[in-house]
Formats: structure tokens, C-alpha cells, sequence
């Protein structure tokens, strides 16, 4: 007696000329606009500034910190712990957990101490569920300073305004076409 697998007899139902639908959406001015306000902010430079830091901006600090790195550590376990002339963005996601809070109000000059609480989860396993005392001098603050559309189509070669809005156009559109093609094959 023998027991085999047969492959199962299957009557196939009508599966040519079958219409799908897939909702299709125009690219708008709004859409080509916000893309080009993105590039905007993507390539705005920054500018040293005398105010106090708020989001967003970049700050140029130098921190020490209470925790104990080991000679054999990574290299970002250590510039995590210990750093001169490092960036701190304020912005989520922290490099440092706290240090929007701590640091937001904070002039050139200035030197702040806080505790870093590091999540259970940590992607840096001697960092995950500890807390860390941090020592942070401000060197500098720099604010993003927007381009106008000429300084952009510069810095990205554009010849003009309209032909980088009219290139973001065609490339949204291959972008949207992709999409719906991908619907469609689901």
C-alpha cells in the first residue's frame, strides 16, 4: 500500500478580461509645492544665532557624563557618553533622551546638567534601561535659515524655478503611476 500526494483537480473560473479598478489620483500645484517646500527645508543651511535654542535647531556642544565606557566600547557608545564639538539636534528622535527639555532655552555659553533615562528597549544594549548624568556645555546654536527659490535651484543645479517644479511634477507622477501599477499586480 502506498499513500501519494495527487495534485488537486481545479476548475478554473473566468480570470481573463476581468476590469480592476484603481482609484487614480492627480499630482496638484499643492502637491508640487509641498515637495518643493520639503527640498526647501532638505537644503536650507544654518546660521550661527545669538537667541535661545528652540526646536529644530542644531546645537554645537561638548558633554561629559557619569557613566563608565569600557577601552573596548564601540565607538558611538563612547561618543555617546562622552563628546567635544558634537551635534545635538533638537528634534525627535533625542540622540540623548531629555536633552530637548534640558536644552531648549539654552544660550551659547551655557552648561546644563541632566538625566538621561534610556528606554528598556535602547538599540545600545549598555546603555538600554540606565540612566546617565550628563554635564553639557553649549558652544554654539544654529537655526535652519530657508533658502529663497533662487538659492535652491542653485544649490541643486535647476535652471530655473519653474523647470525644477515642472521635473518634481513628472517625477510625483512616475511616482503615483508606480503605485497604481503595484495596485494593480495586488
Amino acid at each position: 500500500t502506498f499513500n501519494v500526494d495527487l495534485a488537486p483537480e481545479i476548475e478554473l473560473g473566468e480570470y481573463k478580461g476581468l476590469d480592476v479598478v484603481v482609484e487614480t489620483k492627480e499630482v496638484s500645484d499643492a502637491d508640487v509645492a509641498e515637495r518643493f517646500n520639503m527640498y526647501r527645508t532638505m537644503y536650507a543651511n544654518y546660521a550661527d544665532v545669538t537667541d535661545e535654542a528652540k526646536a529644530e535647531d542644531m546645537l554645537k556642544v561638548s558633554y561629559t557624563s557619569d557613566f563608565a565606557v569600557a577601552e573596548t566600547a564601540s565607538a558611538y557608545l563612547k561618543r555617546q557618553v562622552e563628546a567635544a564639538d558634537n551635534f545635538l539636534w533638537l528634534k525627535e528622535p533625542e540622540m540623548i533622551p531629555g536633552s530637548m527639555a534640558a536644552l531648549t532655552g539654552a544660550k551659547v555659553g551655557d552648561v546644563k546638567e541632566f538625566a538621561a533615562v534610556y528606554p528598556a528597549d535602547y538599540r545600545e544594549a549598555d546603555l538600554a534601561g540606565k540612566t546617565v548624568n550628563y554635564k553639557v556645555t553649549v558652544n554654539a546654536v544654529q537655526r535652519r535659515q530657508e533658502l529663497s527659490d533662487d538659492e535652491l535651484c542653485k544649490k541643486l543645479n535647476a535652471p530655473s524655478v519653474d523647470e525644477f517644479k515642472a521635473t518634481l511634477k513628472a517625477s510625483m507622477e512616475r511616482e503615483l503611476a508606480d503605485a497604481n501599477n503595484a495596485k494593480l499586480l495586488d
